[in-house]
């Protein structure tokens, strides 16, 4: 009669069984030692060139017993063949109520809530951190220093707020010592700080004299336009910055030197008290600034 390896391996474990029942022992081994087995375990596997091969289950969830069926025993240990729902390829062990993931060394990914030895006060390695020494780092009495031109040494927990206390609020500030800023463009008109290169070149560039004699388009930078219009029958047109807020305060002085009874005429409206003009056919010097809606006659 021809034995399979399988036939006899089964036919040495019930050997075995039955050996074990008649010497009040239930213990069973598989390998090449079988006859040294050890009396604290009940099945016994001894190999130097094989291993273990636990049955390949593709599980759906943690929580699904699928594709098992019926009632499952806590400690019942597969190997997921699967990546579905929560689970991935690995080792499983079921507790009663879900599938428990047996983590490896390298990157883990722990779920519920895993907890580690709590390390000493100070301890500055690559061990784990609790809450609990977290808590206690924190509310330690260590003393930090924070440099940002000036130093303040604080309890730790307290260090970045006093800190904090030495910087300028963004409402109203008072600053001392010597403030600095990005000087902004020349002839910009809004709420950007100016700073004293900026006020310099703006002082200089509005006691600017100009003279012209074609039409011209008053920059923000022009203080005194001077127009001679004797050579144009035509007249000539100063045309003036749109007098919104952005120009709110701005002020142009404005003379029409010759003495002939040619028109300089104005873009814009000119407004005094009682009216406006537009045109301007005699020789005058006149100055007129903006509100932030109208060119106004102010002398």
């Amino acid at each position: 009669m021809k034995i399979t390896q399988q036939k006899f391996y089964i036919l040495s474990i019930l050997f075995l069984f039955f050996t074990s029942l008649i010497s009040g022992q239930t213990v069973q081994k598989i390998g090449t030692n079988s006859m040294t087995i050890d009396p604290n375990a009940v099945l016994e596997l001894e190999s130097t060139t094989k291993g273990l091969l636990l049955p390949r289950v593709p599980l759906t969830s943690t929580s699904s017993i699928l594709p098992m069926t019926g009632t499952i025993k806590a400690g019942m240990t597969i190997y997921n063949t699967a990546t579905a729902g929560d689970v991935t390829p690995g080792f499983y062990y079921w507790n009663s109520a879900e599938w428990i993931r047996i983590a490896g060394t390298s990157s883990p990914t722990f779920t519920g809530t895993p907890v580690a030895p709590t390390a000493s006060l100070g301890t500055n390695t690559t061990q784990l951190a609790t809450t609990a020494f977290v808590a206690a780092a924190a509310g330690a009495s260590v003393v930090d220093a924070i440099n940002d031109g000036i130093t303040t040494t604080a309890p730790s927990q307290n260090a970045v707020y006093d800190a904090l206390v030495l910087k300028a609020p963004l409402e109203s500030p008072s600053l001392t010592g010597v403030p600095v800023a990005p000087t902004a463009t020349s002839g910009t008109s809004t709420t950007q700080l100016a700073t004293t290169a900026f006020v310099t070149t703006a002082i200089t560039s509005s006691t600017t004299i100009i003279a012209k004699t074609i039409d011209y388009t008053a920059l923000a930078t022009d203080s005194t336009i001077l127009f001679d219009i004797s050579g144009a029958s035509v007249g000539l047109t100063v045309t003036l910055p749109s007098p919104d807020t952005t120009n709110n305060g701005k002020i142009y002085v404005i003379r029409k030197t010759d003495t002939s009874i040619n028109t300089l005429f104005f873009s814009r409206n000119i407004y005094y008290t009682g009216g406006f003009f537009t045109s301007l056919n005699y020789s005058k010097t006149i100055r007129i600034q903006c509100d932030g809606s109208n060119w106004n006659l102010i002398d």
